[in-house]
């Protein structure tokens, strides 16, 4: 048994904490998703691919879509770029 672990059974109120906080996890991102998962790949009770296609075949849908990825591409590495320096600042500086 790991000390995290053990820490955990020890305390009653981490144990609390802990679930409540996996409670509204599932409850407000898990929950929604699988919603809207079910909403866009079921027609009429049947497994169906033909709403998201649609969706997915709109030039505005696509346009979002290659900015979200570039979005996210750019925060990935300006971030990355921002956390070297930092760190190579630190190691060498002594702060």
């Amino acid at each position: 048994m790991t000390a995290a672990r053990a820490r955990l059974f020890r305390d009653p109120a981490l144990a609390v904490t802990v679930a409540a906080l996996w409670a509204l996890l599932a409850l407000f991102v898990i929950y929604p998703l699988l919603m809207l998962a079910g909403t866009a790949f079921m027609e009429q009770g049947r497994p169906a691919l033909a709403r998201l296609v649609s969706v997915l075949a709109k030039p505005s849908t696509q346009r979002a879509f290659v900015n979200s990825l570039l979005l996210g591409t750019l925060v990935g590495i300006i971030g990355t770029a921002l956390g070297f320096l930092f760190a190579f600042t630190v190691s060498r500086a002594n702060l």
